[in-house]
């Protein structure tokens, strides 16, 4: 009886930690997220039912915190999927992004399955709450080329008054690829700074854009192009651009002087305009960490 009681009284301890690191996992400090995520993972499978059980809170934010647990948690569990298929149509278009984000990392979702994410995951895009737009241009990001359909939201989403979401949104549409290409290799003559910037960052990240891209960008006379698609992977990519880009109409590119006469006393030899030739270069745009 007493070794009844005690298990009861284990699980009863471990049940209300579980609740504990669940309100945690929506917290606005993302240290205290990372250990609430780190405690569930030690506890491993036992935990899985009570975050099914979250997943019925009347708190949207419980329901939120519960969806985006199982998912970092990665596990295959039968139950926890079922679960959060059936939250898929959930009344709260958040709830529903972090359910179908958790369904995408616990494994290859089915086509009706990823239609319907998308769909949410697009909506979502224009949701009030900071944290759910960039929470959907990432989940949009993971899909890669089968998110196409929302390239123009993302691109949209590049003139977002957050700029983390700004950031996340270029990520995205870097990871999509090529679908991409004709949006952002337009969007590089737009008339916001930040819009300009983000699409070249993103199209210096897609190889099969690289030439024809980075050349509108450097004929743009915008400096903050010029270092975005600097950091392409292929540092042989910004001589080709460079070597291939038309001199300005009119001019033509200034060759030493290689004659042999000798120079005026006191004057210096003629050498080349380097700036008719230059390289792109400069620092990154971004913080380290959002580098992919």
């Amino acid at each position: 009886m007493l070794l009844l009681m005690g298990t009861t009284a284990t699980q009863a301890t471990a049940t209300a930690e579980v609740i504990t690191k669940i309100q945690e996992l929506g917290s606005d400090n993302r240290q205290h997220r990372l250990a609430a995520v780190k405690v569930l993972k030690q506890m491993g499978s036992t935990v899985v039912p009570v975050l099914v059980e979250a997943l019925e809170d009347p708190d949207p934010a419980i329901r939120r915190s519960a969806a985006y647990g199982l998912g970092v948690m990665g596990l295959q569990d039968s139950h926890a999927i079922a679960a959060l298929l059936s939250h898929l149509k959930d009344p709260d278009p958040a709830v529903r992004m972090d359910v179908a984000v958790a369904l995408q990392q616990l494994g290859p979702a089915s086509d009706q399955i990823q239609k319907t994410a998308i769909a949410d995951f697009i909506e979502a895009l224009n949701h009030e709450d900071k944290a759910v737009r960039e929470g959907a241009t990432f989940a949009l990001g993971t899909l890669g080329k089968e998110a196409a359909p929302a390239v123009p939201q993302l691109i949209a989403a590049l003139k977002d008054s957050d700029e983390e979401v700004r950031i996340s949104a270029a990520i995205a549409l870097r990871r999509i690829g090529s679908p991409a290409v004709p949006a952002l290799t337009k969007a590089l003559t737009d008339a916001d700074m930040q819009v300009r910037t983000k699409a070249a960052f993103a199209l210096g990240k897609i190889e099969s854009a690289l030439i024809p891209a980075m050349t509108a960008a450097l004929e743009n006379s915008d400096r903050q192009l010029h270092q975005n698609v600097a950091k392409s992977p292929e540092k042989t990519t910004n001589r080709r651009v460079e070597a291939n880009r038309p001199f300005p109409v009119g001019s033509q590119p200034i060759r030493p002087n290689t004659s042999p006469s000798p120079s005026p006393r006191g004057s210096q030899p003629i050498r080349p305009n380097s700036s008719l030739r230059r390289s792109p270069g400069g620092g990154s745009a971004y913080p380290p960490n959002q580098q992919i």
